[in-house]
């Protein structure tokens, strides 16, 4: 078999997709002359009102920024504070020790009144002639003092709870002040 080459295919004729280039780079070329010429155009009519503009909003923005960072500044000298501080109480209100001193303190205020109400009874009954040894005035005593006893008991709880409460409400104060931050 004679192995001979057969001929080459001929070469393809770009021409008429480099002429639909060079169309394109003409029209893009034209419309970016516009676009300068009408954006310059624009400028120049603009400029004296942007001008203007800028004059009166960056002395403008100037102010607020100075007076953005001294309401910052002042924020955190004086009431940063002030919140750190209500933030550690309200995380050691409600403390067992202060539960206790609050019940105290409710306890002498119920039998503090109720010595006043006890020696007030006792004059009225001294006045009538009842003699405080006699069993009558043992027996009133005892009454007196079951229902202090009650008294203190229940206005130890209620301290308890009160200072349970107020520890809650800080703490949720605190919470709030927190979730302030986020939009600072």
């Amino acid at each position: 078999m004679g192995g001979g080459k057969g001929g080459s295919a001929p070469a393809p004729d770009y021409t008429p997709v480099a002429a639909a280039n060079e169309k394109a780079a003409q029209i893009a070329a034209d419309v970016s002359r516009e676009q300068l010429a009408w954006a310059k155009e624009t400028y120049a009519k603009d400029a004296a009102v942007t001008q203007q503009f800028l004059d009166v909003m960056m002395p403008a923005m100037e102010r607020e920024s100075a007076a953005a960072a001294a309401d910052r500044e002042r924020y955190k000298t004086t009431f940063q504070p002030v919140e750190d501080a209500l933030v550690a109480e309200a995380k050691d209100y409600a403390s067992p020790g202060r539960q206790e001193m609050e019940a105290g303190k409710a306890i002498a205020d119920v039998r503090m009144a109720n010595e006043g109400q006890r020696k007030g009874a006792l004059a009225q009954l001294e006045s009538y002639g009842v003699d405080p040894s006699m069993a009558r005035f043992g027996a009133l005593d005892r009454i007196v003092r079951s229902a202090e006893a009650a008294q203190v008991a229940g206005a130890a709880n209620a301290a308890r709870t009160q200072t349970e409460n107020i520890g809650r409400a800080l703490r949720g104060e605190a919470i709030n002040i927190g979730k302030g931050y986020p939009g600072q």
